[in-house]
C-alpha cells in the first residue's frame, strides 16, 4: 500500500495531498524533490497513527503550524540532505480546539493549531487573557512559544508561560512533559517532578510533534498606557533601561513592555507613508525628525489606573534624568496595537511587488552589548546591499535579563541574488553575534548548543527519536 493511501485510511482523503504546488507552499525549495505527502490530523489518535506509519516506513516528519514566519524567518534554500527522501508534512491547523479553561489552576489547555487570538477571544468573557505578541495573534501555540516576547518583564518569557506540553514522539507515544504526566494536574513549575517542558520548547518541533498546549493565564488589566522617549546618544538610553531595571518589580510592576527603535528604523517609516499616516499622533511625531534621535524606546504600562498614573510619573523623572524627552503615545501604542503590521505589509507590497520577502535574525544580547549589536545589524546589511533607510530595519525588546534584537530586511524573492545576499545576510549575523558572546540560534534553539551540552542533547535526541525521523 502507498505512504499517501495509509494517510488517507487514518485522516480521510480530503486531508491528505502530494501535490507539489501544495508541497512548496508549506516547504518553499527546502525539500528540494519528491514523495512528500501533506496530511491535516485532526485529533491525538490520528497523529498518533501518522508517527507509527513513519517510524513503520522509515519517513521524515515534520510538523507545522499556519506557516506565519513572525519569528526568526531564513531564506529558503534547498537542503541537500532531504533531496530523494520520503516525508511528511503534518499540518497541525485542523486541531484548533481549546479543551480546558482551569480557574483553580488558572491555566488553559489548547490544541497546538489554535491560534493565540482564538486562545483569548474565548478567554476574554472569563476575564482572562494569555500572554501574546504583537504578531503572535495570528500564530498557531505551538509556534508562538520561545523567546521572550511582550510581557516579559511582568510575566516572564514565553516559555515561563508554559505549564505543560503533550508531544506525540516519534516512536508514537503520547506524552505528558509536565506535572500531568504525573499523574497531577496541570500545576506550575513550581511543583514536585521532572520537567521536559523545556526540552521539547527548545527543540522547536525536532524531537516530536506537540500536539496540545497548557498556558498560565492573567486576568485582564484594568487599565493600559504608553509612553515613548527619545534619547540623542545610545549610552543615555541605556542609562535608562539600568535605572528601570534597579526599580523593577519593587516600584515599577506596571511596566509590562518595553520595546526600542535606532534611527535606522524611523529613517524606513519615513518612506512609507502608509504607515505614517495611519494616524494623525504619528504624522507629529515624524514632524519632529530629522535629525533623527539616536533610539527611542517604548513602554507599555497595564494595572489599575491608580497604579500606572503614579508609576508612569516616576518613569518620566529617571527619563528627565538621562536625558530623555517624552514624545507622547506613538509609535508603541500602534505597535502594541497590531496596527503598524498592515501598514508596513501594503508598504512593502507597494516597494517591491508581489515578490516580497523578509528575513529576521533573531538573537540575545546584554545591555552592554546592544551598541555592538546595532553596529553589526547595520553593518552586514549595507555589506550585503540592503540600504539603511530603505530596505533594512531593527527593533529590540528589553527582556528580563536581557536584550532581544529583531534585525530586519526585505528582500525580493524572485531574484536568486537578493535572495542569497539575504541568506548571507542572516548567517553573518548570527556568527558576528556568537563571536560578540550573545545568544544566537532561535530556530531551533538546540543548534545553538556546544561541547558537552551538545552531546547530552544529541544523545537523548537518540534515545527519543532512535531512527532520526524528525525533520526541522
Amino acid at each position: 500500500m502507498s505512504l499517501d493511501q495509509m494517510l488517507k485510511d487514518v485522516v480521510g482523503s480530503e486531508y491528505v495531498s502530494s501535490e507539489q504546488f501544495e508541497i512548496w507552499c508549506y516547504t518553499g525549495e527546502q525539500y528540494g524533490g519528491t514523495d512528500v505527502s501533506v496530511v491535516r490530523p485532526g485529533n491525538n489518535n490520528e497523529v498518533l497513527e501518522i508517527m507509527k506509519i513513519a517510524n513503520e516506513k522509515n519517513v521524515l516528519v515534520r510538523p507545522v503550524g499556519l506557516r506565519t514566519v513572525c519569528t526568526a524567518h531564513k531564506p529558503r534554500k534547498v537542503r541537500p540532505e532531504l533531496v530523494g527522501k520520503k516525508g511528511i508534512i503534518i499540518d497541525m491547523t485542523r486541531m484548533n480546539r481549546v479543551i480546558e479553561v482551569s480557574e483553580e489552576t488558572m491555566t488553559v489547555t489548547v490544541e497546538a493549531g489554535t491560534t493565540m487570538a482564538e486562545i483569548n477571544t474565548a478567554l476574554a468573557p472569563k476575564g482572562y487573557r494569555v500572554i501574546e505578541g504583537t504578531l503572535a495573534p495570528y500564530c498557531a501555540t505551538a509556534g508562538a512559544l520561545v523567546g521572550y516576547g511582550p510581557g516579559a518583564n511582568k510575566y516572564g518569557s514565553r516559555q515561563d508561560q508554559v505549564v505543560d506540553l503533550e508531544v506525540a514522539t516519534p516512536t508514537g507515544t503520547l506524552l505528558q512533559t509536565g506535572t500531568a504526566g504525573l499523574g497531577m494536574p496541570h500545576f506550575a513549575s513550581e511543583a514536585p517532578g521532572l520537567h521536559l517542558t523545556g526540552l521539547f520548547l527548545e527543540a522547536g518541533g525536532s524531537l516530536g510533534v506537540i500536539t496540545s498546549v497548557t498556558l498560565r493565564i492573567f486576568p485582564l488589566p484594568e487599565y493600559v498606557d504608553f509612553a515613548n522617549y527619545e534619547f540623542q546618544s545610545r549610552q543615555r538610553l541605556l542609562t535608562f533601561i539600568l535605572g528601570l531595571r534597579r526599580e523593577g518589580v519593587t516600584n515599577l510592576p506596571a511596566i509590562y513592555e518595553m520595546y526600542m527603535w535606532p534611527n535606522h528604523t524611523f529613517m524606513l517609516l519615513q518612506h512609507m507613508p502608509k504607515t505614517v499616516h495611519l494616524n494623525r499622533d504619528f504624522e507629529d511625531l515624524f514632524e519632529r525628525w530629522p535629525p533623527f534621535p539616536s533610539d527611542a524606546i517604548g513602554l507599555v504600562l497595564e494595572g489599575t489606573r491608580e497604579q500606572v498614573d503614579t508609576q508612569k510619573k516616576k518613569i518620566g523623572g529617571i527619563a528627565a534624568k538621562c536625558g530623555g524627552e517624552y514624545v507622547g503615545l506613538e509609535p508603541m501604542r500602534d505597535h502594541y496595537a497590531n496596527m503598524n503590521w498592515d501598514g508596513n505589509t501594503k508598504c512593502h507590497e507597494d516597494r517591491h511587488a508581489i515578490g516580497t520577502g523578509w528575513t529576521e535574525p533573531h538573537f540575545l544580547c546584554t545591555i552592554s552589548q546592544y551598541p555592538e549589536a546595532v553596529e553589526i545589524t547595520a553593518t552586514e546589511a549595507e555589506e550585503h546591499g540592503f540600504k539603511i533607510g530603505e530596505r533594512y530595519w531593527r527593533g529590540s525588546r528589553v527582556g528580563i535579563t536581557g536584550i532581544t534584537n529583531s534585525p530586519c530586511v526585505m528582500f525580493d524573492e524572485t531574484s536568486p541574488e537578493d535572495t542569497r545576499n539575504a541568506e548571507l545576510y542572516y548567517t553573518h549575523v548570527l556568527e558576528r553575534v556568537r563571536e560578540m558572546g550573545g545568544y544566537a540560534g532561535y530556530s531551533p534553539s538546540l543548534t545553538a548548543l556546544k561541547g558537552p551540552t551538545l552531546e547530552l542533547t544529541n544523545e537523548i535526541g537518540k534515545l527519543i527519536d532512535p531512527k532520526g525521523l524528525m525533520w526541522s
